[in-house]
């Protein structure tokens, strides 16, 4: 019963941490296009 429960709450934090994997390269992305919008209309 608690190596199971160990098994969702690990996969559960593998989730976690892909989705904010995913949110800070779509940030850096996001940064990026601004600046470069920026540089260009300057």
């Amino acid at each position: 019963m608690s190596n199971f429960a160990l098994a969702s709450l690990d996969s559960a934090n593998i989730i976690i941490l892909s989705q904010l994997h995913f949110f800070a390269l779509l940030s850096m992305f996001y940064n990026m296009l601004i600046r470069f919008f920026r540089c260009s209309a300057f």
